[in-house]
């Protein structure tokens, strides 16, 4: 196998001198070929069962107990007439935002938790959806919280 691979060794210098060049030659065991290029490999890293068992539960709670009250509270402003005023069409708007945001952040870490560390599996596009609605619960949640304030 060759492992001719170009090497950036500027940044390898530790202020002795120039750097050796064993340090700027890599190692071929760790390196593999990825599409005729080779790249260095590391090892899979996961989080601690721990971090991921007491992540999973607190962030798990914190997912049903939101998703549930917010969708009681649009469904008894929706469904009792007497509930049909203004302040509470306002919290019916503030509970879509909190449902919005509950979506979009929690599931995500969620997942998060049982892949490899620093890796995202829903791309780009799903990188993109998951900001855009992350900031949409956020503002939708403060203007609903603007409108009870000018109402009031």
């Amino acid at each position: 196998m060759n492992c001719a691979v170009a090497v950036d060794c500027s940044s390898m210098n530790d202020g002795n001198g120039p750097p050796r060049l064993a340090d700027c030659v890599p190692n071929c065991s760790n390196m593999t070929t990825i599409n005729g290029t080779m790249a260095p490999v590391y090892p899979a890293e996961y989080y601690e069962l721990i971090y991921r068992v007491v992540g999973s539960l607190l962030v798990g709670v914190i997912f049903v107990v939101g998703l549930v009250g917010n969708a009681l509270v649009i469904s008894v402003v929706t469904r009792t007439r007497s509930m049909h005023t203004p302040t509470n069409w306002y919290l019916v708007s503030l509970a879509l935002a909190d449902i919005i945001l509950l979506v979009s952040a929690p599931l995500p870490t969620l997942v998060e938790y049982h892949l490899l560390v620093d890796e995202w599996v829903f791309g780009r596009v799903g990188c993109s959806a998951m900001v855009f609605m992350q900031y949409l619960g956020v503002n939708v949640s403060s203007l609903s919280i603007t409108a009870f304030t000018v109402e009031r």
